[in-house]
């Protein structure tokens, strides 16, 4: 199978680079491939960029060179739900975006009961909803005032744009992302504290459950 891994940045597969054989590196556009195989799958890892616009443009580029039969789109997000601390990894069953207006979420695929049981044993992965925002969330009153809004758990600058070239291509796609801070003033230094470590259980889970397709 021809699988696709797409992140904004590099630390976020970090950990799956280290584990693929034949690994090799190319550009495409302004991102940044890696090709390599696992198992009996020819995986493509793609850093589009981090927030929106690099990620259209990414996925403009990237999408037809690889015509993956499967994508994956994996690496860390922020809180905006009490509850969903840093650590927890996230399956998003849709994604929504805070700037198109009068567009619906886009559903994703979501993994069977059984298949996350066996990609990851013992973690206790969460099914929310995911907001992408043109920029980070660095305020309560923000965080807050976006969750109630949109009534998502969690947000990231990507997955959207993802998500619509995913569907305009039909596609599936699986979004799976880990907390690495909770979207509020000390974001930043919570980021620096979490993201290897969210990123990092983010790329167990997905090489988890392409170890078993």
């Amino acid at each position: 199978m021809r699988i696709a891994c797409v992140s904004a940045a590099e630390f976020e597969i970090e950990w799956l680079l280290g584990h693929l054989d034949s690994l090799c590196r190319h550009k495409v556009g302004r991102g940044r491939l890696w090709l390599g195989e696992l198992g009996p799958h020819s995986l493509a890892l793609f850093c589009c960029g981090v927030g929106p616009e690099n990620a259209r443009l990414g996925m403009q580029v990237f999408s037809p060179a690889f015509a993956a039969q499967r994508v994956y789109h994996l690496g860390v997000c922020g809180s905006l739900a009490d509850g969903l601390e840093p650590g927890t990894p996230v399956l998003a069953g849709s994604v929504v975006s805070s700037y198109a207006p009068g567009e619906q979420a886009v559903g994703l695929e979501l993994p069977a009961a059984e298949e996350l049981l066996q990609a990851a044993p013992g973690l206790p992965v969460r099914r929310e909803l995911l907001l992408t925002h043109r920029e980070p969330v660095l305020s309560e009153e923000e965080r807050a005032s976006l969750n109630r809004r949109y009534g998502a758990s969690c947000v990231d600058m990507e997955a959207w744009e993802v998500a619509v070239s995913c569907r305009d291509a039909g596609v599936p796609l699986t979004v799976i992302k880990s907390v690495s801070d909770m979207a509020a003033a000390d974001a930043l230094s919570e980021f620096s504290r979490h993201s290897r470590r969210a990123a990092e259980t983010s790329c167990k889970l997905v090489y988890g459950l392409m170890l078993h397709r």
